[in-house]
């Protein structure tokens, strides 16, 4: 496919005596994007009557995953556990983090299956980028990286940091 793309923008620049640009490719977003997901367990859900919202607590956001901090990066949520799946009730929901800062979000006023406390949330299109840009923020640990493969394995890509892992760079 490159050599393609490359033949083409060489032809095309020969044919019209234009100089022929460097060109830098930067497949990895749209070669890996939409082969991963985050999953997120509910830790709590808070409902403000009179705000009218609901926020759904779930164990990650800003520390693996600050791209909505960063620039509100959307993604497509659902809320694939058991006792959701049967039920066509949905909520508008704000998913949040742990860390109690402003920017700890996933998502803001989204449709979302009830969700209650232990249920799963997929964030799908998570791929690229997600983990080089996780941190220990408020000494948060980051997540493993799985790897599920087409005969229905898994294999440990990137384990799970633990707090030894964490500790390990301070001196006392």
């Amino acid at each position: 496919m490159i050599k393609d793309i490359s033949d083409t923008l060489k032809n095309k620049c020969e044919e019209l005596n234009f100089p022929l640009p460097f060109i830098h490719f930067e497949p990895g977003r749209s070669i890996v994007q939409n082969a991963a997901c985050t999953l997120y367990t509910v830790g709590s859900v808070k409902k403000i009557e009179e705000l009218n919202k609901i926020y759904v607590a779930v164990d990650g956001c800003l520390a693996d995953n600050p791209q909505y901090a960063l620039y509100k990066r959307v993604y497509d949520i659902v809320n694939f556990s058991a006792n959701s799946r049967n039920s066509n009730d949905e909520k508008t929901v704000t998913v949040i983090g742990k860390c109690c800062e402003n920017g700890d979000r996933l998502a803001e006023n989204i449709a979302l299956k009830t969700p209650l406390i232990g249920d799963v949330l997929c964030a799908k299109n998570t791929g690229a980028y997600t983990f080089v840009k996780s941190m220990n923020y408020n000494k948060m640990l980051r997540p493993a990286v799985l790897l599920l493969k087409s005969d229905g394995t898994i294999e440990i890509m990137i384990r799970r940091q633990n707090y030894k892992d964490l500790l390990t760079p301070e001196l006392n």
